[in-house]
């Protein structure tokens, strides 16, 4: 239902808690958020 988000966040590099990254990108849409949160 969400609109396709980009992949820089799944990568693997980046496997630190879900609350900081989401903090980290405030720019990013609230779906985004919630998808990286695994509510999506």
């Amino acid at each position: 239902m969400y609109a396709p988000v980009p992949p820089p966040i799944t990568a693997p590099g980046l496997t630190l808690p879900h609350r900081p990254t989401a903090q980290a990108l405030p720019p990013l849409p609230p779906h985004w958020i919630f998808a990286k949160l695994g509510l999506g």
